[in-house]
C-alpha cells in the first residue's frame, strides 16, 4: 500500500510536471509571433498540448530553441491544411517519439545564454563510460534531480532516450548525458520549487 510519502512524491511529480509545460508555452510566445500564429491559433495550440496525456505533453514539448521556430511553422502548415489544431499536435507528437525526444531536467548555477541561434548546455564532466568524453547530464524526473543536484538554475533540455543519437542513459537512475545538451527553457528554480510546494499542500 502506498505511504503517504509515497503519494506526496506522486503529487509533486505531477504538479512539476504540469508547470513545467505551462512554463514551456509561455516561453513560446515569440516563436508563435515569429512562426506567424495568430491568437485563436495560439490557444488552439495550448488547448491541444494540455488535452494530451501528460507524458505525451513532454513529448510534444520537446522542442529546443534552436528549431522552435521551424517545429511551429510546420505545425502551423499543417493545421491550415486540415484546420484541425489538435490533428497539427498529433503530427507533432508522433514526430517526436519517432525520435525517441523528452523532456531533461539539468540544475545548476551557471548562467546559461542563447548564442548564434542556438541555446546549449556545454558538458564540463569527465565520464569514462563515453571514452573520457566531457558531459552534461539531466534527470528525467523531477525526484532524480531534486534528491541529487540544488542549483539556482533549471534547464529544461531535450532528452534522446534512444542511445544511438549521441546520448547515454542510466536506466537504474532516470538520468542521461550528452556532450551537448539543446536547452528548452530556464527556469528559476528556487520560485518554482516553492510555487510546486504550495500547490501540492493545496491537494
Amino acid at each position: 500500500m502506498p505511504t503517504q510519502d509515497d503519494k506526496r512524491h506522486e503529487q509533486i511529480e505531477i504538479v512539476f510536471d504540469v508547470l513545467v509545460v505551462k512554463k514551456i508555452l509561455e516561453d513560446f510566445q515569440e516563436s508563435f509571433e515569429e512562426a506567424d500564429f495568430d491568437d485563436n491559433q495560439i490557444d488552439l495550440f495550448a488547448d491541444a498540448v494540455v488535452g494530451l496525456d501528460p507524458e505525451d505533453q513532454k513529448i510534444c514539448m520537446a522542442i529546443p530553441f534552436e528549431v522552435r521556430q521551424r517545429v511551429l511553422q510546420r505545425v502551423l502548415s499543417d493545421f491550415k491544411k486540415t484546420g484541425d489544431m489538435r490533428m497539427a499536435v498529433r503530427a507533432l507528437l508522433e514526430t517526436n517519439k519517432a525520435h525517441d525526444f523528452n523532456l531533461g531536467y539539468h540544475i545548476t548555477n551557471t548562467l546559461w545564454e542563447p548564442e548564434n541561434g542556438a541555446w546549449d548546455i556545454i558538458g564540463s564532466e569527465i565520464d569514462e563510460r563515453e571514452g573520457d568524453k566531457r558531459m552534461a547530464y539531466y534527470a528525467l524526473d523531477y525526484h532524480n534531480l531534486y534528491t541529487r543536484h540544488r542549483g539556482k538554475y533549471l534547464y529544461v533540455v531535450r532528452a534522446q532516450l534512444n542511445t544511438k543519437h549521441g546520448h547515454g542513459l542510466d536506466t537504474s537512475n532516470r538520468w542521461g548525458r550528452a556532450a551537448r545538451l539543446s536547452v528548452i527553457s530556464r527556469i528559476d528554480f528556487v520560485p518554482f520549487y516553492e510555487a510546486a510546494q504550495a500547490l501540492v499542500e493545496k491537494k
